[in-house]
């Protein structure tokens, strides 16, 4: 779905038309949010069957089980933010998405890794960390292309 936005927000830029960049990233977002949604019920409500199918003792089973519960909801985050990376990249604003990138997932969840796992979190610490990684990479690329696709409707 992000190469999808990515296509139809370059066509809309290319027929003239940039601000349906916004509609066209809209529809791939939903899209990527209800099939990520699908994906991610098995991992949530059976993560232990779907562990079951890798070799490990009992333990690391069923901390990686806990452990994909709690993670698999923030995957529909992770391909929001791919999707809008996308949309940035095609409507010319690849550095402050590369920008994004890097404040999301090396400095937040790096930083929150560091302090939940020194914080006696454990692996579950590093589950939040990535997960508040998506989430913030959502929210600023998402916000980032609101604002692109703002400014080229006060310019139309």
């Amino acid at each position: 779905m992000g190469s999808a936005a990515g296509v139809r927000a370059g066509n809309a830029v290319g027929e003239g038309v940039p601000t349906q960049a916004g509609p066209r990233t809209g529809i791939a977002a939903i899209l990527a949010a209800l099939i990520l949604g699908l994906l991610a019920i098995p991992l949530i409500f059976t993560p232990a069957l779907i562990v079951s199918g890798f070799p490990a003792s009992a333990e690391v089973a069923t901390l990686a089980a806990l452990m994909l519960a709690v993670w698999a909801p923030f995957i529909l985050f992770d391909g929001l933010q791919v999707v809008c990376v996308y949309a940035l990249r095609s409507l010319g604003d690849q550095v402050a998405a590369g920008i994004n990138g890097i404040l999301a997932f090396f400095v937040l969840t790096g930083a929150v890794g560091l302090w939940t796992v020194h914080n006696g979190w454990g692996p579950m610490g590093l589950v939040w960390a990535s997960g508040s990684g998506m989430v913030a990479a959502a929210l600023l690329n998402g916000g980032r292309l609101w604002w692109i696709i703002r400014r080229l409707r006060r310019k139309s």
